[in-house]
Order: C-alpha cells, then sequence, then structure tokens
C-alpha cells in the first residue's frame, strides 16, 4: 500500500512541476497581475493530476508493477508534456554516457521498451538499462563507462564487438593532434 501512495505522489509531482514557477497567495494583500493566475494555475495543476492518474490507471496491471517499483527507487522519472500523447514520458539518466557533460536521458516509448528495460535494470542495475541503450545505438559508451563496467565485470562480447565512442576518438584525434604539435614546434 506504501508504495501505491509513492506512485501517487509522484504523479501529482510530475503535475505541478509541469506548471513551473506560478502565483502564490498573498493573504489579504493586494493581488499583483502575476498572482491573478493563481486560480488558472491551480485549475491546471488538478487538472494535470487527474490526467496522470488517469494515464497511471490505464496501464495493466503488468505495467503498473513494473511502473511502481523503478519509481519508488528513483529509476525513472517522469515528464508531463501537454497536448501530447501520452501526456507523461517515462525516461531514464544516460547523462556522460556516451559524452561528458551531456545531460541526457533515454525514453522509455512502449510496452516493449519497459519490461526490456526492467529486466536490464534487475540484472546489472541503471548499468544494465544503459548497456542497452548502448546496444541500441550501437555505440560503445564512452572509456571511462567502459573502463567501470569492465571492472564491474558486466562487459559484454556484445558492448565489445560495437564501433568505438564517437566522443573517445574526437578526443584521442585532439589529443594526438596537440602532441604532433608540440613535436613540430619542439624541432
Amino acid at each position: 500500500m506504501e508504495r501505491c501512495k509513492t506512485v501517487e505522489a509522484i504523479l501529482n509531482e510530475a503535475a505541478i512541476d509541469s506548471i513551473g514557477v506560478y502565483p502564490t497567495s498573498s493573504d489579504g494583500a493586494p493581488r499583483s497581475d502575476w498572482q491573478e493566475g493563481w486560480n488558472a494555475c491551480l485549475s491546471a495543476i488538478l487538472k494535470r493530476q487527474s490526467a496522470a492518474q488517469q494515464w497511471f490507471s490505464s496501464f495493466p496491471k503488468w505495467k503498473q508493477e513494473i511502473v511502481e517499483e523503478m519509481l519508488a527507487d528513483s529509476v525513472i522519472s517522469l515528464e508531463f508534456v501537454p497536448d501530447v500523447e501520452p501526456a507523461i514520458l517515462m525516461s531514464f539518466s544516460t547523462s556522460d554516457l556516451f559524452a561528458w557533460g551531456v545531460a541526457d536521458a533515454q525514453s522509455i516509448k512502449d510496452d516493449k521498451d519497459l519490461p526490456e528495460f526492467y529486466r536490464a535494470w534487475k540484472v546489472s542495475g541503471l548499468s544494465g538499462m544503459q548497456i542497452l541503450v548502448c546496444l541500441r545505438e550501437k555505440e560503445k559508451p564512452q572509456w571511462p563507462v567502459e573502463k567501470t563496467w569492465r571492472k564491474e565485470g558486466i562487459w559484454t562480447p556484445e558492448l565489445e564487438a560495437l564501433p568505438d565512442n564517437k566522443y573517445d576518438l574526437a578526443v584521442r584525434w585532439k589529443k594526438e593532434s596537440r602532441l604532433e604539435h608540440i613535436a613540430a614546434v619542439s624541432e
């Protein structure tokens, strides 16, 4: 029962977060033009909370259980996208997977994606999900991630067969070019 409360709270948070900064009440003081939007904002939040509950309730039982578990463990996040079907997108972090400083996420798009990512997560945690992304994108992760996965014993022959990471190739080329330049200047 506690997990259902968690899912409900997360759905409500997704609805509220989708509004952004909103007007607050003024405790009887004259309201500014900005605060006049309070009722409309609250109505929009309630509408999105209802939509989020309907979205989740429409899932078959197996999907609800997987989403509940992954949300409760903060493995996936939700993004409320108004005027788009589905209204809520599920995703997980792939930040720094292929390159540093890239705040990226992988969408979980359909009923085929969810069980695959769930199984990968159960076997190897978030890294397992990211491995699946590498296999789908047909590219190795950047070298530090590869090194970590090798150390953890989750590097596979399938990953080894993937083309090298494009970012690593660019960094290596830049480093080699710089070394060639230094050598040429030193002569």
